[in-house]
């Protein structure tokens, strides 16, 4: 008979949502939110309070509690020192451990990392039962570890779009809109050239940059800030920094095109947020970006300005009628295909039939 009996809760283990949440953090909330009995662990090193009551407190939780651990993983070294220690404790503690997946860089990661780094890596993974991500194309890299089940969990919307939109602010000139944040990876210089170049040839074209400055290994945010400065001295260029919900709403719906000319995606939010509202959307063949974007109005470009020019081109120079039947299809669908309550019911079934 056994000394205490267990209680039945999930343990959630991921970065809690801040003022300017990622996207990683917008579907790790969504993801426990769909729960009533769980514990929710933020995982976050930079937050250090938290960090240390879950340093201190998981490995408790583990045992106490009987449910199936869910967390998301990092692919950098110091996040998955942390990823290393919640596995093993829930590999200790016997539970059945899921990874939701949210980028497409696992083996750059991998043949990066040293050879004993690499030896943690397979013993962690090793140990892990089921991959979450938001499509199929990402689970190849996971084929050294067959014993793992891979399940497909769409990324979803949250936002509250109006039924309908005002098409003739919509279409008569072409607004576009970059939503992400801010670095090289994502095409913000791409984005910025393409506007430029266009207006330059007698196109009329808006461009709206949304999204918080975050420095990577490529440039730092003082040189980031400059390229923004320097775009929005532009009269058709503005740049709204990271943005409220109700902001974000304001300007997907008056934008007939959403850029993305990232090189580094797996599956943004922010495209679903924009098909959504009925936006075109242009991007690039990363991640799961194109399978995403399969039966809705968009086009798939290179990091190149003149495809990427000329992909706008192609949409401006449809009549108007054409643009809101793109519109509206995209609209319709995507609120059905990527509803939060479908992406949380799939989650809820998977977890509570382990």
């Amino acid at each position: 008979m056994p000394f205490f009996r267990k209680i039945n809760k999930h343990i959630f283990v991921g970065p809690l949502p801040v003022k300017s949440p990622s996207g990683q953090s917008i579907c790790f909330h969504a993801s426990y939110s769909a729960f009533e009995n769980k514990i929710v662990f933020d995982s976050n090193i930079y937050r250090l309070l938290n960090f240390t009551k879950f340093l201190f407190l998981f490995p408790f939780a583990c045992f106490i509690y009987k449910g199936s651990l869910y967390f998301t993983g990092s692919r950098s070294l110091k996040g998955f020192l942390r990823d290393f220690w919640v596995i093993t404790w829930g590999y200790l503690s016997k539970k059945k451990i899921i990874n939701h997946i949210h980028g497409d860089d696992f083996l750059d990661f991998y043949t990066k990392s040293s050879i004993p780094s690499k030896f943690m890596i397979d013993f962690a993974y090793s140990k892990i039962n089921i991959i979450v991500a938001p499509c199929d194309v990402v689970f190849k890299q996971f084929s050294n570890y067959p014993h793992m089940q891979f399940e497909v969990v769409e990324n979803f919307y949250n936002l509250e779009f109006p039924s309908y939109f005002d098409s003739k602010s919509r279409f008569s000139k072409t607004k576009i809109i970059f939503l992400s944040n801010i670095n090289l990876s994502k095409g913000i210089v791409e984005a910025i050239d393409v506007c430029h170049k266009l207006n330059s040839s007698g196109f009329n074209v808006t461009l709206d940059i949304c999204g918080s400055v975050i420095e990577d290994d490529q440039i730092n945010s003082s040189s980031l800030n400059l390229i923004i400065e320097d775009a929005v001295r532009s009269p058709y260029i503005k740049y709204h920094d990271y943005v409220s919900n109700d902001l974000k709403v304001s300007l997907l719906c008056n934008s007939s095109i959403m850029l993305h000319p990232t090189s580094k995606d797996l599956a943004p939010l922010s495209i679903i947020e924009a098909l959504s509202a009925g936006c075109y959307v242009i991007s690039t063949n990363t991640g799961c970006i194109r399978a995403m974007l399969d039966g809705y109005f968009s086009d798939i470009c290179d990091k190149d300005i003149s495809e990427l020019a000329n992909a706008i081109r192609n949409y401006i120079s449809e009549p108007s009628y054409v643009r809101e039947k793109m519109a509206s299809h995209n609209m319709n669908q995507a609120r059905v295909q990527f509803s939060l309550e479908r992406y949380q019911s799939k989650l809820f079934s998977l977890l509570e039939t382990l």
